[in-house]
């Protein structure tokens, strides 16, 4: 099938899927399409006339996928993030598709499952990433993320306040103590007008929008405080411990973030899974958000990651390969060795009951 990459406007993108017979999924990616008026675009046409053979699987495949995968990467000092979709309707062939500006779809035929995989690790770049320094698996409640995320931008701004003065000491960072009221001062104002250079804003980004920072008083923030004193990263006057310190200033140190948001069909019901790389020097941690009992607070558990790891999740993500259709599937119970027999054709070990063998399919009284 050829061309296996198309460029297409909002009004091209209707005619596809008219022309495919289909509609476009339930998808923010998708919304606010026009009206198609039933002229097949040169760009979407066959040497038939009709609509090409390729175009139709893609048109198809966002129509109904059963297999989608969302990566949305969030740089610093930038909210223009870079997103990038993957679609399959049954784990086997895959679609990729972006809008690198507003008005314009770039859509393409990737291949099979090794070449999603591949095409999700020139996104990532995972394969690059050395194996981490130190290893690192805790989990960081809501209340007491926030908590230290404000700690880290009131330290930014500091920082950068203090370069402005000439002053190349900034003092003791994240770990000093910090006036509740002001922390609850900066996460308003984050909630109100999101800085592309905070990590707080971007973290509330990748946590779905800003309901993170959302209903964040004192009374919250001291929670997360004596949350972190319990944890033993602060204490109880308000400063940071050693390890509480060494957690603040890992965390500073993620330049980007991506989200990585996956959905497939699970009969009726559309199964939804989430993960979130945290970028940083030389290293990537794991995050993923926790809620077992759906009535306590969430949690976001944190994972040093290897790149092989992280690749291995991904193919996990990507869901099972399709079982080509009349593969073999073993019996709960085998035969004993005494009723087996061997195909005279193929030399397979077949059961007493068999009438075909199920390596070459082969009727087996004729391969006797």
């Amino acid at each position: 099938m050829q061309p296996r990459r198309f460029r297409l406007s909002p009004a091209q993108m209707s005619e596809g899927f008219a022309a495919a017979g289909a509609i476009p999924a339930l998808s923010d990616f998708l919304s606010g399409l026009p009206g198609a008026g039933g002229i097949l675009p040169e760009v979407l046409a066959g040497v038939d006339g009709e609509l090409d053979p390729s175009a139709r699987l893609i048109f198809e495949t966002l129509a109904q996928p059963g297999i989608s995968m969302r990566f949305l990467c969030i740089a610093e000092g930038s909210f223009t993030a870079l997103e990038v979709r993957l679609a399959s309707r049954d784990g086997g062939q895959w679609v990729a598709f972006a809008r690198p500006e507003p008005e314009c779809w770039d859509l393409a035929i990737i291949g099979e499952r090794e070449q999603a995989l591949a095409l999700v690790d020139e996104v990532l770049g995972v394969t690059f990433l050395p194996d981490p320094a130190m290893e690192l698996a805790m989990d960081l409640p809501k209340r007491e993320l926030v908590h230290l995320l404000a700690r880290i931008q009131k330290a930014r701004k500091a920082g950068l306040q203090a370069r402005l003065d000439g002053c190349e000491d900034a003092g003791e960072g994240a770990a000093a103590p910090a006036a509740l009221g002001e922390l609850e001062a900066i996460v308003a104002r984050e909630y109100a007008r999101p800085d592309p250079g905070s990590l707080l804003s971007r973290f509330a980004i990748a946590a779905g929008g800003p309901e993170l920072l959302s209903a964040c008083d004192e009374v919250t923030l001291a929670a997360g405080l004596e949350g972190l004193v319990a944890q033993g990263h602060a204490y109880p006057g308000g400063s940071l411990t050693v390890e509480g310190a060494a957690l603040a200033d890992l965390l500073a140190s993620r330049s980007a973030i991506t989200v990585i948001q996956t959905a497939h069909r699970a009969g009726e019901a559309v199964v939804v899974d989430q993960i979130m790389l945290l970028h940083g020097p030389g290293s990537v941690l794991l995050g993923a958000w926790s809620d077992t009992d759906g009535n306590s607070e969430p949690s976001l558990s944190l994972r040093s990651a290897r790149p092989g790891d992280v690749l291995a999740l991904i193919d996990c993500l990507l869901g099972e390969p399709p079982r080509k259709e009349g593969a073999f599937e073993p019996e709960v119970e085998a035969a004993p060795p005494s009723e087996a027999g061997i195909c005279g054709s193929c030399g397979t070990l077949y059961e007493a009951s068999s009438r075909f063998c199920r390596e070459c399919g082969i009727a087996l009284s004729d391969a006797k």
